[in-house]
């Protein structure tokens, strides 16, 4: 299956998570979108879900933590989309994890 473009189209860093609602028997990709243009400080991260049920891309209020870039594989375990993340403000490695439920 081919996912339709994110409605944010700007230069940076997208990193996917994949997911499952048991309660809404719902796929859901998680895209954590780092737009690193025009060098803001800090850079300006969208958080988007897209639900393969309602076939549509949706924008989460608040958006994600400039400050923790996450990278490599994730791990979805007990509804919740889980990376590894890097805090630059404090140089240490955190986990960021995202319930996956029917508020998105």
């Amino acid at each position: 299956m081919l996912l339709p473009t994110t409605p944010i189209l700007r230069r940076g860093h997208t990193e996917p998570g994949l997911g499952f609602d048991h309660s809404t028997n719902d796929f859901k990709v998680l895209a954590l979108i780092y737009c690193l243009y025009v060098n803001p400080r800090p850079p300006k991260v969208y958080v988007l879900v897209y639900s393969l049920r309602a076939g549509r891309w949706k924008s989460i209020i608040g958006g994600g933590n400039p400050y923790l870039r996450c990278s490599g594989p994730q791990a979805f375990v007990k509804q919740a989309i889980h990376w590894i993340g890097y805090d630059v403000r404090v140089a240490e490695d955190k986990i960021l994890s995202c319930h996956v439920g029917p508020e998105f």
